[in-house]
Order: C-alpha cells, then sequence, then structure tokens
C-alpha cells in the first residue's frame, strides 16, 4: 500500500510541476505577443493612423480587447484547456496510436497478448489446482504416515498438521 501512494504522490507532483510549467510558458508566450502589440496599440490610438487603416480597423479594436485581459487568468486557462490526463496529448489521439500500432507492426504481439489473456487462466489455472493438490497430498501424507518403527517422520518444511 505504501508503494502505490508513493507513486501516486509521485505522478500528482510531476503533474502540477508540469502544469506549473505549462502555465510559466503561456504566460511568456502571452506577454511577449502583448510587448510585440503595444507598436500596434499606440499607433492606434492616433486618430490619423486609425482612420488609414480603413478596412483593417478591426484588427485595432482587436488589440485594444487583448490588451484588456489579465495575462495570469489567460494563461490558466490555456493550461485548463490543454490539460490531459495521459499527458500532454489527449487520450483519445494516445488510444488511437495504440490501436494503429496494434493493427499494424504489433499484430503479432497482438495477437499472442489476446491468446495468453483469454486462454492464460484456462491453461494455467488447472495446472496451479493440480500442483496445490499434489502440496496438500504430500504434506497429509507425511503428517499422517507413519514408518514402521513407529516413529513419525515429520520434514522440515512440512511439519504436523497439529502443530500449525
Amino acid at each position: 500500500m505504501p508503494l502505490i501512494m508513493l507513486v501516486a504522490m509521485t505522478w500528482m507532483a510531476t503533474f502540477v510541476l508540469s502544469r506549473a510549467h505549462m502555465m510559466l510558458q503561456a504566460y511568456t508566450d502571452f506577454h511577449e505577443i502583448r510587448e510585440d502589440e503595444s507598436w500596434l496599440l499606440g499607433q492606434c490610438k492616433t486618430d490619423e493612423f486609425y482612420s488609414k487603416m480603413k478596412q483593417h480597423s478591426s484588427l485595432c479594436d482587436e488589440v485594444a480587447h487583448k490588451a484588456k485581459d489579465v495575462l495570469m487568468l489567460k494563461a490558466m486557462r490555456h493550461v485548463l484547456d490543454n490539460s490531459y490526463l495521459c499527458g500532454y496529448d489527449p487520450c483519445s489521439e494516445l488510444l488511437d496510436r495504440v490501436v494503429l500500432w496494434a493493427l499494424g507492426r504489433g499484430l503479432l504481439f497482438t495477437v499472442c497478448f489476446l491468446a495468453v489473456l483469454v486462454l492464460g487462466p484456462v491453461l494455467v489455472l488447472p495446472m496451479y489446482r493440480k500442483q496445490v493438490d499434489r502440496v496438500a497430498e504430500e504434506r497429509l501424507r507425511l503428517a499422517y504416515s507413519a514408518p514402521h518403527d513407529g516413529q513419525v517422520f515429520v520434514h522440515p518444511l512440512y511439519p504436523r498438521l497439529g502443530e500449525m
């Protein structure tokens, strides 16, 4: 149980740290974009430049609207939109890649795995039961059979059933 907890805690810590890194990277990217657009925002505030833009004046409106965004919240939204339990890719894409590999190069592996999965319990469980029965019979034979001189032989690995 402690091993499972250790693995779970390690996974959670790496997940949180990777998301913190993703948020910091998104914040940096958004800050660089804002710095690049600051000149355009300054130019758009002048009436002469705005009138020269004519049909492209919506660009000035878009830049002004983006300048009002809170970068940290925008970075958090980016992290939430791009967080997946399977890492940096959606689990469906990961599953698609596994299925494509299994049907392509891994077809033989997939067939063998499915055969072991289906036939394993059918073949292994009877052999395991036979082994358990053989060991139980040996223990009973050793516990209740006496040699000819009247003393009971006690095997070091199989103590008498009454002494267990």
